[in-house]
């Protein structure tokens, strides 16, 4: 799939007939980028808050507690295997939001850190 801006982009620049208009298809262009990654950062803000309510996330802590009181052992392996399910289930949403959106690789690339 390719990304709507770059095909908006290749379309305007057919129709620019002056350096006003190339000028105008690049602001274009760069608003169109910063509202999907915007976009991108409250969709992927959203999934890590339905990760921390999860049930699992909830149970975990749940089991934690009880546990203290009963059989510590056992209440923590259970804990670690929904908190583990948790963190897969993230990952997948995580995974879905950014093949949604075209800009999502330049956000990708803005947490590398180039030394």
């Amino acid at each position: 799939m390719r990304p709507r801006s770059i095909r908006t982009l290749n379309g305007l620049s057919k129709e620019a007939r002056s350096a006003a208009d190339v000028k105008e298809i690049g602001r274009v262009f760069q608003r169109e980028v910063a509202d999907d990654i915007a976009l991108l950062r409250e969709e992927l803000k959203d999934e890590g808050k339905k990760v921390i309510f999860s049930k699992e996330v909830m149970g975990a802590a749940a089991l934690v507690m009880a546990g203290t009181f009963v059989e510590p052992m056992t209440s923590s392996l259970l804990a670690a295997g929904a908190l583990y399910k948790a963190k897969v289930d993230y990952k997948a949403a995580r995974n879905k939001t950014l093949d949604k959106h075209s800009m999502s690789w330049l956000y990708e690339i803005k947490r590398i850190k180039i030394d």
